[in-house]
């Protein structure tokens, strides 16, 4: 008994890292995004989204 409550600790262990860098990961591109929508507010506006001519 005392093996398998060992192996599903061990389990839970390495479920939850796995979670855990997940949403480590989803904060970060979070950071990103609103980080890069603050920059575009500042900024002119979007010039390299592809539809803007320089004639």
């Amino acid at each position: 008994m005392s093996v398998l409550n060992a192996i599903m600790v061990g389990i839970g262990v390495v479920i939850g890292l796995i979670v855990l860098v997940v949403l480590l990961a989803f904060l970060i591109e979070l950071v990103k995004a609103f980080s890069q929508l603050g920059k575009k507010t500042d900024s002119k506006g979007d010039v390299n989204n592809g539809s803007h001519r320089d004639d």
